[in-house]
């Protein structure tokens, strides 16, 4: 009989891992191995049913946490899924020494300094956060409170462990970013050459070249989040003929050849498989990754989360900060039918059917911009300051822009305008009033001396709800006001008033007070 270390060696090699920072890149398999690892990946896939127009329902794949080469030559799996998919494949009858694991090295990092300005103290809670963030795991996660300095934490911390960085988000926060580094750090004023902007695949295709000739000016790289999914799609696609597409390196080198030791992953929530995905292909010294509102309303991308992010990547977080009120206003609108605001076919709520259906009736358009101009009297214009802002949320730019045109009439001596996809980040900071979208607004943008939030939208999500929540911060310039959020909810629809009672669940602990209104 063999002995078992001598049978290890007459067992054949079924496949090589290359384990890298956060990512696991397989390969070597013959079709079996690839027959069973492909069953592996079915746990690693987003479904969810889907109707057949002639009935029936199927199951469509809405994300995938894993990567695959079109040759099916490579596959890749986050480094947390390794265990299991060691756990898996021994059930299958290959053994955990059948594969070849290789610890791929950490690449180099440039050099680079930061240095915050005098000005930036850290609050008592935010110093922990900071050592935390600058520590020598591999990945911090760090869920803190809009308002509470999430990027001047991740900042300070770049300054502790130096080198350079990508700072990867969706283009709309490039602005935010590029002011968070000018007034954070000495000698990143406006147009120096430290910062580099890179989006579409073009520039990032360019900053690859000129970081493989080592001509790379920079020290932190905004990198747009969608143009990076387009490069690791394209390696998919690709594979080993990626140089051909202009693209000098794989994404699992990305970081070696421009030379980045940190990546700090903002707004993580607005796409949480894509976050997942670029971990995957990554291998760089420290990932940090910022978020207010850790939700997703979806079990299976709550698990995934949980998996890319486990409870020992958990940041310290103060208590929450209560200083935000919270109204419900409920309204009327009889003549509303069913067809007015569910999607056909799926019969769901659709916020953008209600407000498109809405403006094919002067009447009824009409009527609801007025109450809407007795709401904005009532909660902005009666005791108004100058220099408080309002911000109003809607669903559609159609919708917006009408009610823009309505308001600007209503009120010539106010500075109104809307902030769409495209719009200048600036402008908010300017209007006293602002018309805008959830996604463009409402996550994510910081408003100086923002005194009211009204939410014509409704919606349900608690992610969304919580990020609104977040747009209020606390008046330094007029202590004596309280922020607050008006949400409305039309009595005529069951699943505005089911929205209206789960926002007082979404807000609990969060808001000082929440009260129910009725306005005529």
């Amino acid at each position: 009989m063999l002995k078992p270390d001598l049978l290890q060696t007459r067992m054949p090699v079924m496949l090589k891992a290359e384990r890298f920072s956060h990512g696991v890149r397989l390969s070597g398999y013959n079709r079996d191995t690839f027959y069973r690892l492909t069953q592996f990946l079915e746990s690693l896939s987003l479904k969810e049913p889907k109707k057949l127009p002639h009935g029936g329902m199927v199951m469509e794949l809405k994300k995938k946490y894993y990567g695959l080469t079109e040759n099916y030559r490579e596959i890749f799996i986050h480094r947390n899924c390794y265990k299991d998919l060691v756990a898996y494949l021994k059930q299958k009858g290959i053994a955990e020494y059948q594969i070849d694991c290789v610890e791929i090295p950490l690449p180099s990092v440039t050099e680079a300094s930061y240095v915050v300005k005098d000005l930036y103290v850290l609050h008592d809670y935010q110093v922990p956060i900071v050592d935390e963030l600058a520590d020598t795991l591999y990945s911090r996660r760090l869920d803190l409170q809009t308002g509470k300095g999430k990027t001047l934490s991740a900042l300070a911390a770049l300054a502790k462990m130096g080198g350079r960085c990508v700072i990867m988000v969706q283009p709309k926060f490039f602005g935010i970013w590029l002011k968070a580094l000018e007034e954070t750090y000495e000698g990143f004023e406006k147009g120096n050459k430290r910062v580099r902007q890179v989006s579409g695949s073009a520039e990032l295709q360019g900053l690859i070249e000129e970081g493989l000739a080592g001509d790379i000016e920079a020290d932190i790289f905004l990198v747009s989040a969608v143009t990076y999914r387009g490069y690791i799609e394209a390696y998919e696609k690709y594979g080993e003929t990626l140089t051909e597409q202009g693209y000098g390196c794989a994404p699992c080198r990305f970081h070696e050849v421009v030379g980045a030791g940190t990546q700090i992953n903002d707004e993580i929530q607005d796409d949480p498989g894509l976050v997942f995905r670029t971990d995957i292909f990554t291998n760089v010294r420290k990932q940090i990754y910022l978020s207010a509102t850790p939700y997703t309303g979806n079990e299976y991308v709550t698990k995934m989360i949980s998996v890319q992010l486990p409870e020992e990547t958990m940041c310290t977080l103060p208590t929450y900060d209560m200083y935000i009120n919270a109204i419900a206003l409920l309204y009327g609108d009889p003549s509303i039918q069913s067809k007015d605001y569910l999607t056909p076919f799926k019969n769901t709520y659709n916020h953008a059917r209600y407000e498109t259906q809405m403006l094919k009736s002067k009447k009824r358009t009409a009527a609801y911009f007025a109450m809407v101009k007795r709401v904005i009297n009532r909660i902005y214009i009666e005791d108004r300051i100058p220099g408080q802002k309002l911000l109003v949320l809607c669903a559609t730019v159609l919708f917006i822009d009408r009610l823009l045109a309505f308001l600007k009439d209503e009120y010539p001596d106010l500075e109104i305008g809307r902030f769409v996809a495209g719009s200048d980040f600036r402008t908010l900071q300017t209007n006293d009033i602002t018309v805008s979208t959830i996604k463009s607004a409402g996550t994510g943008q910081d408003i100086k001396d923002l005194r009211e939030v009204l939410l014509l939208q409704h919606t349900d999500s608690k992610k969304d709800n919580v990020q609104i929540l977040g747009r209020l911060r606390k008046l330094k310039n007029f202590p004596n006001h309280t922020p607050r959020l008006t949400h409305m909810a039309c009595e005529h629809i069951p699943q505005a008033l089911k929205y209206m009672r789960n926002k007082s669940e979404h807000f609990e602990g969060k808001v000082l007070s929440q009260r129910t209104m009725r306005i005529h």
